[in-house]
Formats: structure tokens, sequence, C-alpha cells
């Protein structure tokens, strides 16, 4: 009776205190699981982190594998301007002062350090017999003219025995073209190829069919 009679007049304090205590324990049991959903996020995120850079990584090994802007792809690139350039130069015959670099010049173009020009697998044929006017090409000189040609091919017989015209002189290019009219030149010297080149296949095929029966 004595412990009951206690209880019966402390149990506002007990039950206070109980209240209290289930509340203490939930709050750690909170805190707990947020700690631990916390430290589950934490590690989902950095190896999510980890994988975006290895991606990142493999994708950048990637780019710079195929990127057309690397400093050797450069040089391949400009490897066969340079020598198209060179090689126009010397099929053309032309000596330029400002393409020409001499150590000595300050405004010369500098020559290119990083890769080497190899010679042509195919050198343009040259005839040694041939004399060839040297000059330099500039926009105030003048090129000398070339030998003369050879004569023409002599005219095709016409039809209905009506005599067929002579042919005309041949007339040899000028091996030096001089700015600002190398194009006319060289539209005027493939016009002349072509007409050549019509009279001969025009002639083989009347002789062809005069052989025939």
């Amino acid at each position: 009776m004595k412990y009951y009679t206690v209880i019966k007049d402390h149990l506002i304090v007990f039950l206070i205190c109980l209240v209290s205590l289930s509340t203490i324990v939930g709050w750690l049991l909170l805190a707990s699981f947020v700690r631990h959903e916390l430290i589950a996020l934490e590690t989902s995120a950095r190896q999510a982190n980890t994988d975006l850079e290895k991606q990142l990584s493999g994708s950048m090994e990637v780019l710079r594998n195929l990127n057309l802007d690397k400093a050797e792809l450069r040089q391949r690139r400009e490897v066969p301007l340079y020598f198209v350039r060179c090689t126009n130069c010397q099929r053309l015959k032309q000596v330029r002062e400002r393409d020409s670099y001499s150590p000595g010049s300050d405004n010369g173009p500098e020559p290119p350090t990083s890769y080497s020009v190899l010679p042509p697998e195919y050198p343009v044929p040259v005839d040694e017999d041939e004399s060839v006017a040297e000059c330099k090409c500039s926009l105030t000189s003048s090129c000398p003219a070339g030998p003369a040609g050879s004569i023409g091919l002599p005219g095709v017989p016409g039809e209905g025995g009506e005599p067929g015209f002579p042919g005309a002189d041949g007339k040899r290019l000028c091996k030096c073209f001089c700015a600002p009219y190398d194009m006319q030149h060289l539209r005027k010297w493939c016009r002349q190829q072509l007409v050549l080149s019509l009279h001969k296949d025009l002639k083989i095929e009347i002789m062809c069919n005069k052989s025939m029966p």
C-alpha cells in the first residue's frame, strides 16, 4: 500500500518523465536514421561524380585523338598546300622575290621549321633541249616572249573536192606568267591546245574513213 500510494501521488511526474524519455529516444533514433541516409546519399554522389569524371576523361581523350586543330594535323594540312605552291612555281617557271626566302632579309616569309617538303613523286617533265627565258615577274615588269612554236598542221581536205584551209603556224606560250595576266594567258593556251587536239582527231578520223572500202 505504501508503494502504491507513493506511485499514485507522483503519477503525473512519472508520466512526464516517461514521455520525455520516449521523446528523447525517438529524436535519437530519427537523428541516427537521418545520419545514415545522409551518408548513403553522400556515397552515391561521390560514386556518380567518379563515374562522370571517368566518362569525361574518356570523352576528352577521344576528342583529343579526333581533334582537327592539333598541331601535327595542321602541319599535315599545310604541307600539301606548300608543296602544291612549289610545284606550280616549278611548272610555270616563276621566280618571285616576295616568295623567295633569304636569311638576311626581315620582310621575307620565314621558312617552315616544323616540317619538311619532300620532292614530288611525279616530277614535272621539262624538255632539256628547250631553252626557257629566265625572268623575274612582278606587277611592273614584263616577261620576255618564249621561242617560236612548231609549224602548224596542214589543213584537212574539205568535202566535195574542196581544198582545205592551210593550218596556222604554232605558237608557244611564254613560260613566265606575270600578274595580273596569268589567267588570261592560261585560258588562251588551253583554248589553243583544245583546237589542236580537235584538228588532230578530225584528221585521223577522215584518214580512217578514206582507207575503209
